[in-house]
């Protein structure tokens, strides 16, 4: 969890909670809303990007050993 003075920000699963600090803050604009959608999606495709190279790593290495033997 990450919390600041304004937003808290946790992930549980698969989801990504994004919220005021403080329950008696106004709600978020349309604006500030998709911009922080597109803060998230940004987020996921690195996430994916970060584990599609990790598994290539890991296939590259197992074939490396495998042809080694």
């Amino acid at each position: 969890m990450v919390s600041d003075t304004e937003l808290d920000v946790w992930q549980d699963g698969e989801v990504l909670y994004i919220e005021s600090h403080y329950s008696n803050d106004p709600m978020f604009t349309i604006e500030q809303e998709e911009a922080l959608h597109e803060i998230a999606k940004s987020f996921l495709m690195v996430n994916r990007q970060r584990e599609r190279r990790k598994r290539y790593t890991e296939k590259k290495k197992a074939r490396a050993s495998d042809g080694k033997k």
